[in-house]
């Protein structure tokens, strides 16, 4: 049970790593470019395999930036995020997918 638990942990210690400035909208919001591309480029890289990513970091990091902008002032869960985005059909690609696989990791316990 121990072994299980140490495990767990270091699981989630990377996974708020890579995605903790997506997952705490407070964080994601008073983030500086500067950070947030760093975050977007760094979070590219940790979905790559081989040389294959999911998402474009640059591009994430310009849809951020404007997504945060636009969200409803109600919304404050990824969930929410998450929502909000199926209604934008498709205008934030790389936003839409990361917040799938943010969702889809925390739900599942990793």
């Amino acid at each position: 049970a121990l072994s299980s638990l140490k495990s767990r942990f270091e699981q989630f210690q990377v996974y708020e790593e890579n995605f903790g400035f997506l997952f705490d909208l407070k964080k994601l919001s008073s983030t500086n470019k500067e950070c947030l591309k760093t975050y977007c480029v760094n979070l590219e890289d940790f979905l790559k395999h081989d040389e294959l990513s999911d998402i474009d970091g640059r591009d994430l990091f310009l849809e951020l930036n404007v997504l945060k902008e636009v969200l409803p002032e109600g919304i404050k869960r990824p969930i929410e995020v998450l929502n909000y985005l199926k209604t934008m059909d498709g205008c934030f690609p790389n936003a839409w997918i990361v917040y799938r696989i943010l969702l889809t990791t925390c739900y599942s316990g990793l």
